[in-house]
């Protein structure tokens, strides 16, 4: 089921970097009926060996000074830039958009495009039907019924940023606005390799919790969006932090990631 499609992506899930290797082989490659895909050679073992390509690292300083990250996190994340430092690596403070400016941007596109996905689903053709009096009716309560309090608050949501009045104040900003953070991207792998993140600012909330307080779970998302918004290959790794590290490298460059990975295995 379609999202947000501009950022749906396939995100294998393994324990080892060796399985994320071989199922990024088999679903990588140019597929003529998938518009999103691109010819790739495959990635092999040898290849993930070699980090001679990995000579500067990359951090968003506005990420670890902002007030909301948790301290265990941060020093854990800052500890573990010193160990790679230490192995001779140069790593770099970079500066980057604030984290309300990138979740905003993230969910005006993303409730957009969630909106027009979800559509369908209104037990015609699509879904699960619960009748009514009448066709007006029965859309409405099977779409009530059928979708939780957060997916129609997405869906509310990207109708109103599409509607006549606000499309052009929010949602082409906010097409605008990804299109500068993927030229800022751009921008910082000339100067680094890799970016390595936290991958939320905070130790996970209580199950259930989130849903409680939707402002605070989509800024939990602040470190991730900006990825997704530059389309840019990106692993979350167990170590490091209490809630992982994040490695990201430049468009298409998987193996890249991989390599870091790898090293990083090793040096944490």
């Amino acid at each position: 089921m379609a999202y947000a499609s501009s950022t749906d992506c396939v995100g294998p899930i393994a324990q080892s970097i060796e399985d994320i290797r071989i199922v990024l082989n088999v679903m990588s490659g140019k597929d003529i009926k998938d518009q999103t895909s691109y010819a790739s050679a495959e990635i092999s073992q040898a290849q993930l060996l070699n980090f001679e390509g990995i000579k500067t690292v990359g951090y968003f300083k506005n990420f670890i000074e902002s007030p909301a990250i948790n301290p265990k996190v941060k020093a854990d994340f800052l500890q573990a830039i010193e160990k790679i430092k230490a192995k001779g690596i140069e790593v770099k403070a970079l500066d980057f958009f604030e984290s309300e400016t990138l979740v905003s941007t993230y969910y005006t596109l993303a409730m957009a495009e969630t909106a027009s996905n979800l559509s369908r689903l209104d037990g015609t053709n699509y879904g699960n039907r619960i009748e009514g009096d009448n066709l007006k009716e029965t859309y409405s309560v099977t779409r009530s019924e059928n979708f939780s309090e957060e997916t129609k608050r997405r869906i509310v949501g990207g109708n109103q940023v599409l509607s006549q009045g606000f499309s052009d104040e929010i949602y082409l900003k906010g097409l605008a606005l990804r299109d500068t953070i993927s030229a800022n991207f751009e921008d910082d792998f000339k100067d680094v390799d890799i970016i390595l993140s936290p991958v939320t600012p905070n130790t996970p909330p209580k199950i259930g919790d989130s849903l409680k307080d939707p402002h605070a779970m989509y800024l939990s998302d602040a470190y991730t969006v900006g990825f997704s918004l530059g389309q840019l290959p990106t692993l979350t790794v167990p170590q490091g932090t209490a809630t992982g590290l994040q490695i990201t490298a430049a468009k298409h460059n998987d193996e890249l990631v991989l390599k870091f990975a790898n090293f990083l295995k090793d040096t944490i």
